[in-house]
């Protein structure tokens, strides 16, 4: 049986440094965050083609969501009018990413984020973690 390589893929992404603000207010409560986006593409057919002789491209949509503790709900709510955080102007958020040995460091760009919801939880039993999941509405994503 060959030598299987040790950590074959390197090293896993250990730390993730978020660069949040949201109107005014520094957000460090975070416990998840997650976005992606998706590009549209159809395969097209030529007459009495049984395979696509092109394919077709089209839009890019994105999505995501942001686990926030409700301290930091709270306070999001209070920088706002009537505590609608859907109602606040878009924001960026900055994702540094770093694996545990410092090199090949990737940064992520969320632009123009808006809540699409607005939320508050909490856990009654204990069972875990307070933090409640907010849908964001992301127009585009930076892959750096």
């Amino acid at each position: 049986m060959a030598d299987v390589p040790v950590l074959l893929n390197g090293t896993e992404y250990s730390a993730v440094d978020l660069k949040v603000n949201i109107n005014g207010v520094p957000v460090f409560g975070i416990s998840a965050i997650e976005a992606k986006e998706s590009e549209e593409k159809q395969d097209l057919y030529g007459l009495g083609s049984k395979y696509p002789v092109a394919r077709r491209r089209g839009k890019i949509t994105t999505e995501g969501s942001i686990s926030l503790y409700p301290v930091e709900i709270s306070a999001i709510q209070k920088s706002v009018e009537g505590g609608k955080i859907t109602e606040i102007a878009p924001f960026d958020i900055s994702m540094v990413v770093v694996p545990k040995n410092g090199t090949n460091t990737k940064v992520v760009v969320l632009k123009n984020v808006e809540f699409t919801e607005n939320a508050i939880g909490f856990d009654i039993e204990n069972t875990g973690s307070n933090a409640v999941q907010i849908p964001l509405l992301i127009s585009n994503i930076l892959w750096k």
